[in-house]
């Protein structure tokens, strides 16, 4: 005859009916029967429950790895979003952890119908003690050790674009044309996620103006109808100036011109064909230096 007690020193939420003696089940906090077979604890099955993983996601950094991801949602230790509410017992989560291998179906932002696949899904002790060690031991997982998590997915990074628009002398005006203002790509905590990134990516954009045309050493200015691309494929980051912040984008006045054609009015009046609503627009600086003036004197 065997009689199972619990301990005062048991783990909070254990409860021996999560075991089986003898191909006996255990009920409530204690149990006395006879047992005539071998005597077996088997370790409690989990079945996977994927509804815990639901709304997965991390931002790109152009790999497939979904641990990131998954991390976010285990937070604290909460392994049971694998295996939902009847999973792991709640004394147990402080001694063990999940182990696995997480990989994206796809790296790029914004994927239609990415998901995540886990493999190598092991229950381990999270510290070297005989109780995290029982308690890893006193689970089991599916065999098939391996489940899918659908509609997960990835989100554009931020990226950093500086514009510099060019130094000139005072003449007077705000406006300067798309071939007289340079810029750079990534930068600081904003930078490209790989390196490969790099040369793939550029920007577009149709003029620029200073805000204020007289002379300084450092003049603010903003540049108009900016538009990321990649010659090689999707797009996956989002431009942002210094402080991070997304581009701002706005409707701009438009004109009419002769032909009926719509024109985009900004920079000091000037009007630019090709122009439309939406558009981004970026900061920029500059330097406008004193003019210089030759007089003659016959």
């Amino acid at each position: 005859k065997v009689t199972f007690t619990k301990s005062a020193d048991a783990p909070e939420g254990f409860n021996l009916g999560n075991y089986t003696f003898g191909g006996k089940a255990l009920e409530g906090s204690t149990f006395s029967g006879v047992i005539r077979e071998a005597a077996v604890l088997n370790p409690k099955p989990l079945e996977y429950d994927t509804s815990g993983l639901a709304g997965a996601t991390k931002v790109y950094d152009g790999t497939t790895n979904a641990a990131p991801a998954l991390k976010a949602l285990i937070g604290e230790g909460d392994i049971n979003v694998f295996f939902g509410d009847d999973g792991v017992l709640a004394g147990d989560l402080a001694l063990v952890t999940l182990r696995y291998t997480a990989t994206y179906y796809s790296a790029q932002a914004d994927y239609a119908s990415n998901s995540i696949t886990v493999t190598g899904i092991e229950i381990v002790a999270n510290k070297d003690s005989e109780d995290a060690k029982a308690a890893a031991g006193s689970y089991s997982i599916p065999v098939s050790n391996k489940l899918v998590v659908e509609n997960a997915t990835i989100t554009k990074a931020p990226l950093l674009v500086t514009f510099t628009l060019p130094e000139k002398d005072w003449d007077g005006t705000k406006f300067v044309s798309e071939s007289e203002i340079t810029y750079v790509l990534g930068g600081g905590k904003y930078d490209f996620a790989i390196a490969a990134d790099r040369s793939k990516y550029s920007v577009t954009f149709t003029a620029g103006g200073y805000s204020d045309p007289n002379v300084a050493e450092t003049v603010s200015g903003t540049v108009y109808n900016v538009v990321l691309k990649n010659n090689s494929g999707n797009i996956n980051y989002y431009l942002v100036g210094s402080s991070g912040s997304p581009l701002q984008t706005g409707n701009f006045r438009t004109a009419i011109s002769d032909d009926g054609t719509a024109l985009a009015k900004y920079a000091d009046g000037y009007v630019f064909a090709g122009g439309g609503n939406n558009w981004a627009i970026a900061p920029a600086t500059g330097k406008i230096n004193q003019a210089t003036v030759t007089i003659t004197i016959e």
